[in-house]
């Protein structure tokens, strides 16, 4: 029966969105690339490469429709819906070359090409979240946030072998229901897809799964202040709402107060009159605060000045004892990319920050125990993390605003991505946001105390300490690389297997 592989490429696009957070349908992940398989099975490699494009492009697309309902200038909003399209074509090469990849793999191999096809999607998958214009996004680990027990394993192999795990499941369901194999590769195929979801429940069962230990109380305050409050500069409303809910904890015992992203207005060093006011809560509720603000530094001999998204750490009776400044920075919106090599391009006015990122990776103290303070989508890099937990962090702290991303997935799907750091690193995480979603993670990926969204609350929660390292902590990205050269290799016997045969 002939199939047409565009329908069934706009069918997994579709099935690979739902598949994503805030959708409870993380199943779909396992059957999206079915249909796709199938449809370009035999087909021309210009047919394989224009459907698996409309794929992606649906994909992306479905996935990101909610960066052009951000809270933004109204002249910026072009900018974000054409920004929406240029993502949907990228994601779009993201399904194409891997489904080329594969198309050449069968022409070479015959039906074990169908094996190279993991090696090719995630390691393109994993290429693509490298550098400051890493876009981790659409990662297909993340479809498996709500299954915590089904992908400890992250601990060995970060984000890179969940989504192997996701392409060999999907895989495996095409050589069972609709490849041209002998019985036995479907026997196998059945073997495989049981060994795939058993071995990981059995992981679960065996792990050694910490509860004691040292542990410290964090508490969480989410403001629920809408971005339209803040470009109206009523300040004096969000002080009300943080100094009023802070206040209430004098009489709670807890280790550390966290505040959002951008709690407090203006250059927080600077502006003494705001430094006073918090430094007066935090000596009344005798706890440290961490709260989110801008900072502002010389930028040396020039007269310049360098600008920052940072975190304070205000101690009582002794003001700021520590500050951080943002690392990973929001391309576009924080700094325009390259814009340190083209110093011009900070004057092109696509409403971006023009912030300068952060170069320390140090954890910060309250008494004697570290944290990471992570701001905004900081926490869906895996290796910045990594490097924050090797430099002694013993849990993470998340301080972000979501509110300008509107009432859509894109919030969820931020928050739902922190999961796959604290297993990674078998770390705990407070999760503090403006307007939410606000929770705590434990080191394995369960949530307590999540929050609705644009609701004022105010949580606590004792949180455990890391203790030990995990192979990925240790060892990095051994899985993700090793993915790389693999399918580089595969590749390179491509090549020379169509030269031979010419």
């Amino acid at each position: 029966m002939k199939r047409n592989p565009y329908p069934l490429a706009v069918a997994s696009g579709v099935l690979l969105a739902l598949s994503f957070p805030p959708l409870p349908f993380g199943f779909l992940g396992f059957i999206a690339f079915v249909p796709l398989l199938a449809g370009t099975r035999g087909k021309p490699v210009g047919i394989v490469f224009r459907s698996s494009m409309l794929g992606g492009i649906t994909f992306g697309v479905c996935l990101l429709y909610w960066i052009a309902n951000m809270w933004v200038e109204p002249n910026i909003r072009p900018f974000l819906i054409g920004g929406v399209g240029l993502l949907g074509v990228y994601m779009g090469f993201a399904f194409a070359f891997p489904f080329l990849g594969l198309a050449f793999a069968r022409l070479a191999f015959g039906a074990l090409g169908l094996l190279c096809f993991p090696f090719f999607f995630v390691g393109l998958e994993f290429l693509r979240s490298l550098s400051h214009l890493g876009f981790p996004w659409g990662s297909l680990a993340y479809t498996q946030t709500s299954y915590v027990k089904l992908i400890q394993f992250a601990s060995f192999t970060s984000v890179a072998g969940v989504s192997f795990w996701v392409v060999s499941i999907n895989l495996a369901l095409y050589f069972l229901l609709f490849a041209k194999v002998k019985r036995r590769a479907r026997l196998i195929s059945l073997a495989f897809l049981i060994l795939a979801f058993w071995l990981p429940i059995t992981h679960w069962q065996m792990l050694h799964k910490f509860y004691g230990g040292s542990s410290v109380r964090v508490t969480l305050v989410q403001a629920g202040i809408p971005p339209s409050l803040k470009r109206l500069d009523e300040d004096e409303k969000r002080f009300r709402v943080l100094f009023g809910e802070t206040y209430r904890l004098a009489r709670d015992e807890t280790d550390l107060i966290v505040w959002p992203e951008s709690a407090v207005p203006g250059y927080f060093r600077k502006e003494l009159d705001n430094l006073h006011r918090v430094q007066k809560v935090a000596d009344s509720v005798d706890t440290p605060i961490l709260l989110g603000a801008n900072d502002v530094e010389e930028g040396g001999g020039d007269g310049k000045y360098k600008y920052f998204n940072a975190l304070f750490l205000v101690s009582p009776q002794r003001g700021i004892v520590d500050s951080y400044h943002k690392i990973q920075l929001v391309p576009f919106g924080e700094r325009l990319p390259f814009d340190d090599v083209l110093p011009k391009l900070r004057d092109v006015p696509l409403g971006q920050g023009n912030f300068s990122p952060g170069k320390e990776f140090k954890p910060m103290k309250i008494g004697q125990v570290k944290f990471a303070p992570l701001i905004c989508f900081e926490s869906i890099f895996p290796r910045l993390v990594r490097r924050f937990v090797n430099n002694g962090a013993q849990f993470l702290v998340n301080s972000t605003d979501d509110g300008w991303w509107g009432r859509t997935s894109g919030q969820f799907q931020l928050a739902e991505m922190a999961i796959l750091r604290c297993i990674e690193n078998r770390i705990s995480m407070a999760r503090c946001a403006n307007t939410g979603v606000s929770m705590f993670i434990d080191p394995y990926g369960r949530v307590k105390g999540r929050t609705k969204t644009y609701v004022r609350v105010t949580q606590s929660a004792s949180i455990s300490l890391k203790v030990g390292e995990t192979f990925y902590s240790r060892h990095g990205d051994v899985f993700g690389w090793t993915v790389v050269v693999v399918g580089l290799a595969v590749i390179g016997l491509i090549v020379i297997r169509r030269r031979v045969g010419k």
